[in-house]
């Protein structure tokens, strides 16, 4: 069965295969007003759902496969291998982590004692150390992934960025001024731009929840502030100022960061950069990303806040795969 086929049969499992466009080969999923979405639209979906679930999937194998080669290692299986590594809490360990839990130990059981609950203390402490081990044998395993995720295309044209343009990686960034999520992930990217100077850069672009009254406002101010050149001093402003960004403060905050007032205050009135802001949102719509922080990292979407870790183990994949190998090298 071709890709295509296989795509298009997966897809007819819930949404059918559809129609065919004036007989061409592009097959209908659906139709709104004067539009029509895919079975392309629909399988951009599709396969990045699929990968995530792979992902997860992988992630769980990895670990059982590791803990299984420890253990087959060791003479054992790994049920009896983690029966044994959860052996031998002391009575030491159990009262420690009552008295450094006493207080909300007796407001869910208000006549609680030492005595009463050391059953269930000694279960959560076989529970941890077995986490802990599962942990550090996976951390000790060598392997390597080959599972390749779904990569999507997105510009970044005309967007504030940090970094070198000419840098191999690329993270685009949809924020949203009132998401608090977001301005953890502000400082992220910094660090990340510092710590790989010559290999990152970050673009940003709007994505302001309707959830969130000022997000939107926000967004079209900080494209004024980048009109004058000041985009990231501005939007660092607006984030360490969530109460407050009302017309006035936004206003203020270019004021207090040297832009030409009356440049910013004309811009700002004037809605812009409005169509801009609708723009981003929707070019995030179109990846599947609908909340924030996301993330566009070469082409792979990343959805939600991520670690500085995380986002390094990333960002060092891509750099290995962009690495010229041994071999190509003792061919040249």
């Amino acid at each position: 069965m071709s890709r295509a086929l296989a795509l298009c049969f997966a897809a007819s499992l819930t949404l059918g295969c559809g129609t065919l466009i004036g007989g061409s080969d592009e097959p209908v999923a659906a139709r709104m007003g004067g539009e029509v979405i895919t079975i392309a639209d629909v399988d951009a979906t599709i396969e990045q759902q699929l990968y995530e679930l792979r992902s997860e999937a992988l992630e769980r194998l990895l670990t059982q496969r590791a803990v299984e080669q420890r253990a087959a290692h060791e003479g054992s299986t790994a049920d009896a291998l983690l029966e044994q590594v959860g052996q031998g809490i002391s009575d030491e360990e159990i009262a420690a982590f009552f008295a450094q839990r006493e207080k909300s130990i007796r407001a869910q059981i208000p006549d609680a004692t030492l005595e009463s609950v050391t059953p269930q203390i000694r279960s959560i402490l076989e529970t941890e150390r077995k986490r802990d081990f599962v942990r550090s044998v996976r951390e000790q395993a060598s392997y390597r992934v080959e599972l390749e995720a779904p990569r999507v295309e997105m510009s970044v044209e005309g967007s504030p960025s940090l970094g070198r343009d000419d840098a191999p990686v690329t993270i685009v960034e949809f924020s949203d001024f009132q998401c608090p999520y977001c301005r953890r992930a502000g400082p992220v990217m910094k660090e990340l731009v510092a710590k790989y100077p010559e290999d990152v850069r970050v673009v940003y672009r709007h994505l302001p929840l309707a959830m969130h009254a000022r997000a939107r406002h926000s967004a079209e101010a900080s494209a004024c502030a980048d009109e004058q050149g000041r985009f990231w001093e501005y939007h660092d402003v607006v984030f360490e100022n969530p109460g407050a960004l009302g017309d006035e403060d936004l206003v203020r905050y270019a004021e207090e960061l040297g832009l030409d007032r009356a440049k910013f205050e004309d811009c700002y009135k004037s809605g812009r950069y409005a169509e801009q802001v609708r723009a981003d949102a929707l070019a995030a719509e179109a990846v599947g990303i609908t909340g924030t922080p996301g993330f566009v990292l070469n082409g792979i979407v990343v959805r939600g806040f991520k670690s500085v870790a995380e986002f390094e183990k990333l960002i060092d994949d891509e750099l290995d795969r962009a690495a010229p190998s041994d071999e190509a090298g003792a061919e040249g």
